[in-house]
């Protein structure tokens, strides 16, 4: 394959510019297929909720929160990106620096 060798890419990458051109033609390949939707963000008032919960509050039958049990507490399934940028604690310490 010509293309592969001077591009670098892979063949599913390759076989989608293929569909594309024969179905749209050049112009099929100059611009962007649009791309599903991207998650839904939590909102201010979650984010808050969940950061209060997590440092005032206990789970039930635990000694600490787990993604699991706050998404379930929480009625929110984006705990996981909640929790990292907000200003917590973890009980991991952060990889030494290199």
């Amino acid at each position: 394959m010509a293309i592969r060798a001077a591009t670098g890419k892979g063949k599913p990458t390759i076989w989608r510019w293929q569909a594309r051109y024969m179905q749209d033609g050049a112009d099929g390949l100059f611009r962007d297929t649009p791309r599903g939707h991207a998650f839904a963000a939590a909102s201010p008032e979650q984010i808050a909720a969940v950061v209060e919960r997590t440092l005032h509050e206990d789970p039930p039958a635990a000694t600490h929160w787990t993604l699991r049990s706050m998404a379930k507490a929480s009625a929110a399934s984006t705990i996981h990106r909640i929790w990292p940028p907000s200003p917590l604690k973890t009980s991991c310490p952060a990889p030494p620096m290199r």
